[in-house]
């Protein structure tokens, strides 16, 4: 072999050699670092080490766990070193006594110390939890077969409640965010300010002007984009209107099948002026076809409103599937509760009521 050429081959391997070398050193100190830093976050890093100093200068200091204090993150609250004791004492581990630390005033704190021990790893992260819910979640998440956000976020609806029991009077009716369902109702005597006529109908609907003037923008655009008619059937009804309108359903079909399809009054949505029912005028023996539908749906929220009370939803709202009731809520915000693909119920509870 030509000398030459069995340098340079040689200088190849060295070359080659050297980079995995580099590539293995580099390896290792990656995993190095990765070492560290999981031992900091049990222990090593000065928060940890005030904890377990603050215990050793207490008359709380309990030898049984000096290998766990460490993996606790000082928290500047009163009775730290107690709450720290207590919550060991429960079982609880220090993942969890950490985040209970962190989140908790003192009266929840010791809300959980004086409770049999929870299961809060399940709970915790859950953005809606409330601590003072816990026994209900558990309940209704084992007689459901839910998950833990599905259970907290129902339970926080009351769902585990009969209907029209447990209910709250709201206490700002005019707010454009309001959640109005069989748990939650409006002042007998409340009347939306700024009520006007839906000029597209010839049927006396009225609603809160803001949204009247939505609605006509959707009608527009149903008839140029959508080739069909939209009318408004019904819109604002006082309280006195509703409770003849439910009386009627209940003399026809008895209470427990009106309230499938028909709000109690002070429980329905049309009392704030923000809620429509439409109708096509073209359409016979239904009030939407399919194609309507499906096009409401995808593009109501353009215009600042939402499908209320959608398919699958009845577990939810307590209400049949109404294709036809729109509720008004602003073009963001009801984008956002389209997009999120939730229920108005659940997203309330989810990202307005927490």
């Amino acid at each position: 072999m030509n000398p030459r050429r069995k340098k340079k081959k040689l200088k190849v391997k060295k070359l080659i050699l050297f980079i995995i070398n580099i590539i293995i050193v580099v390896i290792i100190i990656l995993f190095l670092i990765k070492f560290l830093l999981k031992n900091d976050s049990k222990g090593n890093n000065p928060n940890n080490d005030k904890t377990v100093e603050r215990l050793k200068e207490s008359d709380n200091y309990n030898s049984k766990y000096k290998n766990v204090y460490k993996e606790i993150e000082y928290t500047n609250i009163d009775n730290f070193e107690e709450y720290v004791n207590s919550l060991l004492d429960k079982g609880y581990s220090t993942e969890i006594i950490n985040k209970i630390l962190k989140k908790y005033d003192s009266t929840k704190i010791e809300y959980i110390i004086d409770n049999e021990k929870m299961e809060l790893e399940n709970y915790i992260d859950l953005r809606n939890f409330e601590l003072e819910n816990y026994s209900r979640y558990v309940e209704y998440k084992n007689k459901n077969n839910i998950d833990y956000q599905d259970a907290v976020t129902r339970v926080n609806l009351n769902l585990d409640y009969e209907q029209y029991t447990h209910t709250k009077e709201i206490e700002n009716p005019s707010d454009i965010d309001i959640l109005l369902n069989k748990y939650n109702y409006l002042p007998k005597d409340y009347v939306p300010d700024n009520i006007v006529d839906i000029k597209s109908t010839t049927m006396g609907a009225k609603m809160i002007k803001v949204a009247a003037d939505a609605f006509e923008e959707l009608v527009a655009a149903a008839k140029s984009e959508g080739g069909f008619s939209l009318l408004a059937t019904t819109a604002y009804r006082s309280y006195s209107f509703q409770n003849t309108l439910y009386t009627n359903y209940v003399n026809k079909d008895g209470v427990v099948n009106a309230d499938t399809y028909s709000a109690r009054p002070g429980f329905s949505e049309h009392q704030t002026g923000y809620a429509v029912d439409v109708r096509d005028p073209n359409v016979s023996g239904t009030r939407l076809s399919d194609s309507d539908y499906d096009w409401i749906k995808k593009n109501c929220y353009k215009f600042g409103f939402i499908l209320r009370y959608p398919k699958g939803s009845t577990p939810i709202t307590g209400y049949i599937e109404e294709s036809w009731h729109l509720r008004y809520l602003g073009v963001e915000f009801a984008t956002k509760v389209t997009e999120s693909g939730l229920t108005y119920d659940e997203y309330y509870d989810l990202y307005i009521a927490h």
